[in-house]
């Protein structure tokens, strides 16, 4: 149809065409219905969303909650190993200081009674040494005496 068509066609047949052409259109009253329904549909998709959502977020908490525990129950595992482990490298790091203690006061005994002797040695052949050089003192101060 052109331009020059188109305005010969009254309204009345222009609304009859267009009728006619177009009846699968809806009417107010069915886009009403329409909108109610989806309204109804969105708002039951809408709960139904929070209602996974909330579940969802409930497994999570329940998983992030099993998992603390698992996660705190490995520390407490690894804390007792260590401690253990502490322990013991003490105990080793004690019997070891000990025999160190035990060796070193040992060689310290053998020292002190190489030491001992040898002072008492010392210590007797000055004392003979003193009394021998005491002797001849005395014998030439007797000898001065006598001669006096």
């Amino acid at each position: 149809m052109t331009t020059e068509t188109q305005e010969r066609i009254t309204d009345p047949e222009r609304l009859s065409r267009l009728e006619g052409a177009y009846g699968h259109l809806a009417t107010k009253p069915d886009l009403a219905l329409v909108e109610v329904r989806l309204t109804e549909r969105i708002a039951a998709s809408d709960a139904r969303t929070a209602e996974k959502i909330a579940e969802s977020e409930a497994r999570m908490t329940a998983r992030i909650a099993a998992s603390d525990a698992r996660t705190a129950e490995r520390i407490a595992e690894s804390d007792a190993g260590m401690t253990a482990r502490i322990a013991a490298s003490d105990a080793k790091t004690a019997e070891m200081i000990a025999a160190s203690d035990a060796r070193t006061a040992e060689r310290v005994a053998e020292m002190t009674a190489v030491s001992d002797a040898k002072i008492a040695e010392m210590t007797a052949a000055s004392d003979a040494r003193i009394a021998e050089r005491v002797a001849e003192m005395t014998a030439a101060s007797d000898a001065k005496i006598a001669e006096m």
